[in-house]
């Protein structure tokens, strides 16, 4: 209560990490799996397990950083205890405390494989079934044509003519039974490499792409190059228009960097408005360049009444800047950081 300027009264609540944590645990969680409330300074303030041991502490650096970008998000990330994990969290906007929940990443690609080989599974069985019935189908048509020229033969003999019954209908559900497995296993594939709403691919997919063509760089003495991308002021579009006009900024991002990219070059979200750019057979002054032209054409505006949104850009080439796909990953994020720390909307290559 103010009596003009002063404060004459106040009245204020707390809630005991306790109580917070029983209604975590309320919801039972899959074993391995972790919840835990995170107020707006990052400090874990509830835990479903462990919670003598990091309720008071930070959590993990990358979580805060997304904290801060997004209200809502998934991403790959570690524990406070250093164990991988893809963790969703979801921000409150009325309290800014955050509810994150982390699943043990060796689980849930463990569902994943079960998943494709399920798939695999049942289309061998489908493809066994279909020869299976392709060789009685292969039988009654041999004994329908036998059929046809024994009736042939009666009719130009003037004996009666007996007509066969052909049932061929099984080879039109065995066909439909083959394409229906083989489109499930096609989206099984697809869903597990793309991301769903841009359709590009996803981190797993991508950082498998840049492994292999750093082998074959290697191996022929080549080069490449790696694009960390980053939206400027994304989290804007979000609080003024709401998720659903930042999904139709996300999307019109991926489809802006495939018109800039070669059709060689592969493009990913790597989650939340962070993208990645792998260019095949291209060196520094090539990377660059394309680098700043994706800094224009993302900063274009994406609507009349929209936030302004631009683009930073890290680089990163293969040899100078790493020899793995973890350590030049490392690197163009450091110089997207730098481009950042710059003023934002610019590229910058991790050499300087």
């Amino acid at each position: 209560v103010y009596r003009g300027s002063e404060v004459v009264y106040s009245l204020s609540i707390g809630i005991a990490p306790e109580r917070i944590l029983r209604v975590l645990q309320r919801r039972a969680l899959p074993e391995g799996w972790v919840a835990s409330v995170i107020d707006r300074s990052g400090t874990i303030i509830a835990r479903t397990r462990d919670s003598q041991r990091f309720v008071g502490r930070k959590a993990v650096e990358q979580v805060i950083r997304h904290l801060a970008n997004g209200r809502e998000d998934t991403i790959e990330t570690q524990t406070v205890e250093g164990l991988p994990a893809v963790s969703s969290f979801s921000r409150s906007s009325v309290s800014n405390w955050s509810v994150a929940v982390g699943a043990p990443k060796a689980a849930l690609e463990a569902k994943l494989y079960r998943l494709i080989a399920w798939s695999g599974t049942g289309l061998a069985a489908a493809v066994a079934l279909g020869l299976w019935l392709a060789a009685r189908l292969a039988s009654r048509v041999t004994t329908a044509i036998r059929g046809l020229n024994d009736a042939a033969l009666a009719l130009g003999s003037g004996r009666p003519v007996e007509l066969p019954r052909t049932q061929l209908i099984e080879a039109d559900a065995v066909g439909a039974a083959i394409l229906r497995a083989a489109r499930v296993l096609e989206d099984t594939r697809y869903l597990a490499h793309h991301d769903v709403m841009t359709g590009l691919c996803n981190r797993v997919l991508f950082y498998e792409v840049l492994r292999r063509q750093l082998a074959a760089a290697e191996r022929s003495g080549g080069s490449l190059a790696v694009l960390a991308v980053d939206l400027d002021d994304f989290k804007a579009v979000n609080d003024e228009h709401g998720h659903a006009a930042g999904d139709r900024v996300l999307r019109a991002v991926a489809e802006r960097i495939r018109q800039a990219v070669r059709g060689s070059d592969v493009a990913g979200r790597m989650g939340g408005n962070e993208f990645a750019v792998l260019l095949c057979e291209a060196d520094a002054t090539s990377a660059r360049q394309l680098a700043e032209r994706l800094v224009l054409a993302l900063s274009e505006p994406y609507g009349e009444r929209m936030p302004r949104v631009s683009a930073s850009v890290g680089v990163a080439v293969f040899p100078e800047d790493g020899a793995d796909a973890t350590s030049l990953m490392e690197r163009a994020d450091g110089a997207l950081y730098e481009a950042k720390r710059l003023g934002r909307s610019r590229a910058v290559a991790a050499d300087g």
